[in-house]
Parts: structure tokens; C-alpha cells; sequence
């Protein structure tokens, strides 16, 4: 009879019973794990509600809506009214997705943002602020030059700042007797209800006579981050960002440079001086957003 080796024996069924052992853990535990799932972390909402005059000369309340880093596209809502999805595109995780919607809020109205996403809910609530003026200066002035902008308007009834745009060009020959071109698009931000550009501000020294030019005053009010001057987002659970709200229904004044009131030219039709949309608003402050905040970087178009 052939002799059994106990040595040998024993050695195979030892690793046979390790083989058993780690093909149970594959089956029990390996299956369980499932795909890998790459995460960005908390989803990068910006939203912006403008109350503006839109080209139909209506005064609508738009909210536009940003929300980057879901695994599905997510369902947002402000005041329980469901907004439209506007655009939406995926890489290879993640979603980034618009929404636009006309909402039935009036001024002084707290208005609820919510995102619900496929890890949870994120939401803020903001003030739309109240209805306002420009008190001064009066429409379709001539700014000389030696005068300054002097910018007053009546209050905005629960705004937290006033947001001034004033964007002006003008020709005008020096005192070598050679034709130039002088152009002004600052931005300030203020607590109070005037402002004053002084004249050195707006006219080089070495002019001699200005030719033509104009210009445009735009007033808004605000309420929730300044976007630019602060990285403390406002939107609350699972999410990070930023939520506010705009009224932009003051009429923008317009004004000519030197001795006329407002200029039509070639060099300059007056269809180019028309204030920024609520659109490109949005747009613009998202794409600081995506230039400057790390947390929006990764959703760059």
C-alpha cells in the first residue's frame, strides 16, 4: 500500500482552507464595496433674484441659479415654487446645472432657496429689497468739464448696500492740439444714498476742449454677500455658496460730455451704453466665482 506523507498532507490542506477563506471574503465583502464613487464634496451653488425692467419694459423677478458637483441633477425651489431647469451638463462624475424661472415675489419678501441634491438639502433665505430712485442728477444733463458726478437717490427699503455703476467716453483734443480717447467704467459699493465722482477723476489734465462723448448712471440695491468682497457664503446644510437678491428698477440716466446732451454718432450709438442685462449680471459674477473661488474652480467652463 502507498505510504500517506502526513507532512505534505497537512500543507495542502492548509492552503486549501486559505483559499476558501479569501474567496468567502471576496464574496461577502468585495460585492458589498461596489464601484468606487469620486466625490467632489458639497455641492457650489451661486443664485442671484433680480428685480429688473426686462425688455418687454415689465418689471419681472428673475432668479438664476447655479448648482455644481451632483451626482444627478438636483431640484431647486424658492418659496416652494419649482424653478425650470435651463441648461445642464456632466463630466465624468458630476453634474453642473442652471435654472431660470420669472417668480410672483414683491419687495420686502424673505424668499426661501432650496437645493435638493442627491446627498441632502442646502438651502438660504434672503430679503428682495424695497423700490427706489434716482433723485439726482436729473435726465439728460451735459457734463462740463469742470464738473463733477454727483449721484443721489432716494432709499431702498431693507438693503444692506447700494451698487453704483458709472461708465462714460468721450474724444477730446489736448493741449498739444492731438485728438484722444477717454473712457471711465468704475463700480462702487456704498451704505449710503449718494455718491460723488470728483472732476479729476473723470478729465486728464491735459485737456484742452472735449469734442463729443456721454454716458450712463446705473443704481442698484442688494442684499447677501458682496460677491468680490467677502468668501463667507450665506447657504446653509449640505452645501456651500452664495444666495442674493438685486432690485435694479431705477431708470438709468444718461448723459452727454461737453456741449451736448446726449450723442447718437457712428463712434458711439447710444444701443452700446445700454446698462448690462440681469442675464449677463449673473453671468458675469459666476465666472468670478469660477476664476477666484477654489470652490467653483472645478466647474469652469
Amino acid at each position: 500500500m502507498p505510504r500517506i506523507e502526513g507532512g505534505n498532507m497537512q500543507k495542502e490542506i492548509t492552503l486549501i482552507s486559505i483559499l476558501v477563506v479569501a474567496l468567502s471574503f471576496t464574496l461577502i465583502y468585495g460585492c458589498e464595496k461596489g464601484p468606487t464613487i469620486m466625490s467632489y464634496g458639497e455641492p457650489a451653488i451661486f443664485a442671484e433674484l433680480i428685480r429688473a425692467e426686462q425688455r418687454e419694459q415689465t418689471i419681472q423677478n428673475v432668479a438664476y441659479v447655479s448648482v455644481g458637483g451632483t451626482r444627478l441633477v438636483p431640484v431647486v425651489s424658492i418659496n416652494n415654487d419649482t424653478l425650470e431647469l435651463y441648461s445642464y451638463r456632466r463630466d465624468e462624475y458630476t453634474y453642473l446645472s442652471e435654472f431660470r424661472e420669472n417668480l410672483s415675489v414683491v419687495p420686502g419678501d424673505e424668499c426661501e432657496l432650496v437645493v435638493y441634491h442627491d446627498e441632502g438639502e442646502a438651502s438660504a433665505t434672503i430679503t428682495l429689497p424695497g423700490d427706489f430712485e434716482i433723485i439726482s442728477p436729473e435726465e439728460a444733463f451735459a457734463l462740463q468739464q469742470d464738473g463733477d458726478i454727483n449721484v443721489s437717490w432716494s432709499s431702498s427699503e431693507r438693503a444692506e448696500r447700494y451698487f453704483i455703476n458709472i461708465d462714460l467716453h468721450y474724444y477730446y483734443i489736448d493741449t498739444a492740439g492731438s485728438n484722444n480717447y477717454f473712457s471711465l467704467d468704475t463700480n462702487v459699493y456704498t451704505i449710503n444714498t449718494n455718491l460723488i465722482i470728483p472732476n479729476e477723476r473723470i478729465f486728464p489734465s491735459d485737456i484742452d476742449s472735449i469734442e463729443y462723448g456721454s454716458g450712463i448712471i446705473s443704481v442698484y440695491s442688494e442684499n447677501g454677500p458682496n460677491i468680490g468682497y467677502t468668501t463667507e457664503g450665506n447657504i446653509s446644510g449640505e452645501g456651500i455658496g452664495y444666495f442674493i437678491a438685486s432690485n435694479q428698477t431705477p431708470e438709468r440716466i444718461y448723459f452727454g460730455i461737453g456741449n451736448v446732451l446726449m450723442v447718437y454718432g457712428p463712434f458711439y450709438p447710444i444701443d452700446e451704453i445700454i446698462k448690462i442685462s440681469p442675464t449677463e449680471q449673473f453671468e458675469t459674477r459666476l465666472e468670478y466665482l469660477r476664476t477666484h473661488d477654489p470652490r467653483f474652480t472645478q466647474f469652469e467652463e
